[in-house]
Order: C-alpha cells, then structure tokens, then sequence
C-alpha cells in the first residue's frame, strides 16, 4: 500500500469522520478527482461533499451525505450528475459502504486527520486517515 493510501472497504470512518479531504484516482484511465467531505454545524449526520475544480481552495458543490447516504446535489449542484466527478464519489462512497474493494480505482488521504485536520505523523493513522486522539473519540 502506498503512502497516505486507504483501503476502501474500511474507508467510510473517514469519509465521514467530518473534515475529510481524499482524492480517489482511476488506474484504467489515471484520472483523479479530490474531494472534501465536511460535517455540517448540526452534527446530525449530515455531511457536504464538495469537488475541487483549478486551484487548492477552488471546490464546487457535489452532493450531500445524510444518514449514510450520498445524494447527488440536484439543481444547486456545480457539477453534473452523469459526469466523472459525480460517478466516481458515489462508486467510492457505496463501495465503502459494503465494504468492497475496486480494483480500478485508488482512494488517497491528504496527509491530514479525516475529523480535526492535523497533520497524521503516526503510522497507524496515516494507513486510517484519523489520528490516535481523534481515533479513540469516535
């Protein structure tokens, strides 16, 4: 496994632990797509899933995720719901869901904790995304 690599079946702690950054990247085609998924101020497990498009800070409304489901964000949305950036999310996220892998595809952390946003130095968090504070207080 590379580094900052995730395992996509255990992958859905991460995705939703609240500040998530990853970036999943097709081995057919060598596309990647980054992502942030964020906990709404609610907490009512309700998340937003947003795409990056150009720079570092550049990202567009994709979706939602409440009670463990991804809805493409309809009309308010910035991207399509037949386009890549869409598919690939919802192939990813369901995925981890059932806790199935893909063969043709790669799921990346930034390097930075899935719930508080921490730089990961520990081995063990850089394989789960979620440093060890974070990690003993989900």
């Amino acid at each position: 496994m590379k580094l900052n690599q995730l395992n996509i079946p255990t992958a859905l702690p991460f995705i939703l632990a609240g500040k998530c950054t990853l970036t999943i990247k097709s081995l057919q085609s060598g596309n990647h797509f980054t992502y942030k998924v964020r906990e709404t101020n609610e907490k009512n497990d309700f998340f937003f899933v947003s795409v990056l498009s150009g720079t570092e800070d550049q990202y567009r409304y994709l979706g939602y995720v409440r009670n463990g489901v991804y809805v493409h964000g309809g009309h308010k949305a910035k991207v399509g719901v037949n386009t890549p950036l869409h598919l690939a999310f919802n192939l990813i996220f369901n995925l981890a869901k059932v806790g199935k892998n893909n063969i043709n595809a790669e799921l990346y952390h930034a390097g930075k904790c899935g719930k508080c946003g921490r730089k990961l130095t520990h081995p063990e968090s850089l394989q789960t995304g979620i440093g060890p504070d974070c990690a003993t207080r989900m």
